[in-house]
């Protein structure tokens, strides 16, 4: 998993998870899961970038109907990777 540290640090994350059924007492269980809950790294960013794209195409359509904006989002819209955006232009 060493080429996957991604999924390295979700593997862990689950791991950790499953600790805290070994607490002794649910106090200590409580404390275990806010623990862990506050390790987790949380952001929505990626699907308010992809509604502020959805009411760009609906803007830009002017007023099309539901299931052409559906078929829009599912299979014209490139969603670029980490890597894509942080390339610099030389």
């Amino acid at each position: 998993m060493g080429a996957f540290p991604q999924l390295l640090a979700a593997y862990e994350h689950k791991e950790r998870f499953y600790h805290i059924w070994d607490c002794a007492s649910r106090r200590d269980a409580e404390q275990a899961l806010a623990a862990w809950i506050d390790d987790i790294p949380v952001t929505n960013a990626f699907t308010e970038s992809i509604n502020r794209l959805a009411k760009d195409k609906n803007r830009d359509g002017r007023g099309y109907s539901f299931e052409v904006m559906r078929a829009r989002m599912l299979y014209t819209t490139k969603q670029g990777s980490v890597h894509e955006t942080e390339k610099i232009v030389r």
